[in-house]
């Protein structure tokens, strides 16, 4: 009888009990930033309303309805033209030039897809990097 024909049962098997090194805690790390993987189109190469060769586009304009002065702004009109051809549909589906729910939605997904804290309303740095590369706006951060 060769040893090759033995077989030990796996219930007899001793398992491995060699000591195994201490492994140091992973210290918590800041939340990355994540880039939105949503394939912008490109801007609408001529989307101005007003006119001038384009049109301005004010931030304190950029203001959820209940907040605006107005009922209807040229600026919002652009921020919902701005997310639909970054990949937002939801701003087309409320493009009136009103801050509406589906505006604020959008914006909100915007924030949160690139990394930036997902409340709705915009700041200049948001607001900057929204319009970047539109030839159709001047960007007014006052």
């Amino acid at each position: 009888m060769d040893n090759e024909d033995i077989s030990v049962p796996e219930s007899l098997e001793q398992p491995d009990t060699a000591p195994q090194p201490e492994q140091e805690p992973t210290p918590e790390l800041a939340k990355p930033v994540r880039k939105s993987t949503r394939k912008p189109k490109a801007a609408a190469p001529y989307a101005v309303v007003g006119p001038g060769p384009r049109d301005d586009v004010v931030l304190s304009k950029a203001v959820p309805l209940a907040q605006a002065r107005t009922r209807k702004s040229l600026t919002v009109h652009h921020l919902q033209r701005r997310l639909t051809e970054l990949g937002y549909p939801e701003a087309y589906a409320d493009l009136d030039g009103q801050y509406g729910k589906l505006t604020k939605r959008a914006v909100t997904q915007w924030q949160d897809e690139n990394g930036y804290p997902a409340t709705g309303l915009l700041d200049a740095e948001q607001f900057e990097a929204i319009f970047e590369d539109d030839p159709n706006v001047n960007i007014k951060l006052n």
